[in-house]
């Protein structure tokens, strides 16, 4: 299999396989939940990868950063940015201490995106194999 088909099957494939890994204990607890999460991660997931995400590759290969962890911390960077900017875009910067107990508050939120990033960045790199010719 060539390297072209390789990144177009991981474009398609890691944002399902993320969606499924990472939302699996969500099936169990409320399986309509899960589906739910599952289906909606994967939709955000595509947008993310097609954009963000298509760039950051072209970025690593023309590098020649193909190795895994290039791509997991790359992945990593991104969910921080997209978390931070997400929580902290509706905010009022009136304060310092208002603005980190509000995100105390959401730390939870971000630690899921970015174990979500780390994830996605390992499958598309698993799938795609960018270091092999």
């Amino acid at each position: 299999m060539d390297a072209q088909t390789r990144v177009a099957r991981a474009f398609v494939a890691a944002p399902i396989v993320t969606a499924t890994i990472v939302c699996s204990i969500f099936l169990v607890a409320n399986p309509i939940m899960g589906a739910l999460m599952i289906f909606f991660g994967a939709l955000i997931s595509y947008f993310v990868l097609l954009t963000i995400g298509a760039i950051a590759h072209i970025i690593l290969v023309k590098n020649n950063a193909v190795g895994k962890w290039n791509y997991v911390l790359t992945s990593a960077a991104i969910g921080i940015l997209l978390s931070f900017a997400a929580h902290t875009s509706g905010y009022d910067f009136v304060s310092l201490s208002s603005l980190m107990g509000r995100l105390h508050d959401r730390i939870g939120n971000i630690v899921f995106v970015e174990i979500w990033s780390v994830v996605i960045g390992w499958v598309f790199w698993r799938i795609a194999r960018p270091d092999k010719p």
